[in-house]
């Protein structure tokens, strides 16, 4: 997810909330997608009346962790390659 979060802007466009944003969608696309791929294999367990509150709270759960460790990555990222910092 985070290599798709990364490719997913143009690198000067780039900005903790924009970035936050991208993560806490692809969190919700990732349930979504390991649910279908599950479904299409077979798996039984897959229940689809909860996928609608999955998606919620994953997404939550995304955004509040890119809280949390894009600006630790951002700082990390400009004091190891300044060149890359705006």
């Amino acid at each position: 997810m985070g290599f798709v979060s990364g490719a997913a802007i143009d690198p000067r466009d780039r900005n903790p909330p924009v970035l936050i944003g991208i993560i806490a969608l692809n969190c919700g696309a990732f349930v979504i997608a390991f649910a279908a791929v599950n479904s299409l294999l077979g798996d039984e367990r897959v229940d689809w009346e909860q996928a609608p509150s999955l998606v919620l709270t994953a997404t939550l759960y995304g955004a509040l962790l890119a809280l949390a460790v894009v600006p630790v990555v951002s700082i990390l990222v400009g004091k190891i390659t300044p060149e890359a910092s705006p």
